[in-house]
């Protein structure tokens, strides 16, 4: 009897100490389980808040150059006219081209009236609460909830005030950002299948999912009272973990938020809780599974961010070159001008300017078409380019119009080494099915007086003397004094 009642009490006991370890390595187990979950979707959260935080940082730099354009040529303060618009769509046609997140770009004057668009130009957008939030702002750089535009389209947008000397506002300009947009790049990022990223606007719109079935772009999400508030409250880099109010397949999902820095953006990461399914295969092979997952991820996000870097490089180049030729831009001109005035500086040089329009160029285009146009740009620039050193600045500035820089020349020098190149020029020769046909320009030279001097100035004392070549009967070179 003593013996059973040992034995029951010994098994008991050994089935409670079983049982209690068991109970531990489960608890601690799923701890771990957690622990490596909120891992994973804070991981996610930040790679997406990198991505998210290049591609505005980068509009926003070239949204700051617009706005100084518009300034600077008063193009927001001036009465409508088609020259004065003509003017607009060149300042910011090619910034726009290199916006990947824009879906338009568009500028307003200091009564809400638009004034540069791919449409609608002229719009009255007074009315409008986004266009009355942007008057009364007393912020620098503007990020609205989304709204919908002229064109029945939800769209955020991101833009500049522009004020005048008195700080008082005069304008904005700025893109719009399509919910196209964040849920193609979401897409493109390749985040695990197994977690749904989301991202919301400051008031809870769902911009972009990657294929979550309980949110929906252009709604929000049923979410409960208590999280919704804070979501609302969320500051800068700010996280709070949840459990979803629906399940995934039976499983309850953990959800991460997190806004991102300085945008009015709130990413949702979640993922269901399989703990209970997987916790065979976590028992066995908890750490090899778990530090190859993560490895396996760490160096996918590492290279698709690495693609990231590299693309957001080659859009800053874009945006300085021309698409065409390949040579310079006229941003990219003054750019380089500007170094080598300020080179000019410190080690005084001869600088002289050259203004090129190729003869006849708009008869080219309508006589043999504007592929033969192209044709001809194509290789008026090649010849440029073998002609030119390396310390010279080659760029054109639109349609037939290039500009050069020619430093350590003075106006002599640079006639006689523009004259051997437009013997060059006059050499090229192109084949249409009318015939060959024969390239020759005129052009135009000035002397850089002085580096401090500006460079609308020397620019147009060679416009004038490209003007006096013209009326020789072009196919010249006219140096100004």
């Amino acid at each position: 009897m003593k013996e059973r009642v040992s034995i029951f009490y010994g098994s008991m006991l050994f089935v409670i100490l079983i049982s209690t370890t068991l109970v531990i390595t489960i608890s601690n187990n799923y701890q771990q389980h957690n622990k490596k979950l909120e891992s994973e979707l804070r991981f996610n959260a930040n790679f997406v808040s990198t991505w998210l935080n290049l591609i505005y940082k980068h509009s926003h730099n070239v949204l700051e150059g617009m706005a100084t354009d518009l300034h600077n040529n008063h193009l927001l303060t001036v009465p409508f006219s088609s020259s004065v618009l003509k003017e607009q769509k060149e300042l910011l046609s090619i910034e726009a081209e290199m916006l990947v997140n824009a879906s338009n770009v568009f500028a307003i004057n200091n009564e809400c009236i638009l004034v540069n668009a791919s449409s609608d130009v002229g719009a009255d957008l007074s009315s409008r609460e986004y266009c009355k939030q942007i008057q009364e702002s007393t912020e620098h750089d503007i990020f609205t909830d989304p709204f919908v535009n002229l064109f029945g389209k939800i769209v955020v947008a991101q833009g500049v005030r522009v004020t005048n000397k008195s700080d008082q506002f005069i304008g904005m300009v700025g893109i719009l950002s399509s919910l196209d947009f964040f849920s193609s790049a979401l897409n493109s990022l390749h985040i695990s299948t197994n977690s749904s990223v989301s991202i919301l606007s400051s008031d809870l719109m769902v911009l972009a999912t990657n294929g979550s079935d309980s949110l929906q772009v252009g709604s929000r999400p049923t979410i409960s009272k208590e999280s919704t508030k804070i979501l609302q409250g969320l500051t800068d880099n700010q996280e709070v973990f949840f459990e979803a109010m629906r399940k995934h397949h039976g499983f309850n999902q953990m959800v991460f938020a997190k806004k991102v820095p300085g945008y009015p953006f709130i990413l949702l990461v979640s993922k269901p809780k399989y703990f209970w399914a997987d916790y065979a295969y976590i028992s066995i092979i908890f750490f090899i599974l778990i530090i190859s997952f993560v490895i396996a991820l760490l160096m996918k996000n590492t290279v698709l961010l690495s693609k990231l870097l590299s693309q957001n490089d080659h859009y800053f180049k874009l945006a300085l070159h021309d698409e065409l030729t390949g040579i310079l831009n006229r941003r990219g001109f003054e750019k380089n001008t500007k170094q080598v005035l300020e080179s000019a500086k410190q080690d005084p040089i001869s600088i002289s300017a050259v203004l090129f329009d190729i003869d006849y160029f708009k008869q080219i285009n309508d006589t043999y078409g504007h592929d033969k146009g192209d044709e001809v740009l194509r290789r008026f620039t090649r010849v440029c380019q073998d002609h030119i050193t390396h310390s010279d600045v080659f760029a054109r500035l639109g349609g037939d119009e290039f500009v050069m820089l020619l430093p350590n020349k003075n106006g002599q020098e640079a006639t006689q080494s523009i004259s051997e190149l437009l013997d060059k020029i006059r050499m090229i020769r192109v084949e249409t099915p009318l015939g060959e046909m024969n390239i020759s320009s005129s052009i135009g030279i000035s002397e850089v007086r002085s580096s401090k001097e500006s460079i609308a100035k020397w620019l147009d004392r060679a416009d004038k003397a490209l003007y006096q070549a013209k009326n020789k009967g072009r196919n010249c070179v006219v140096l100004t004094v």
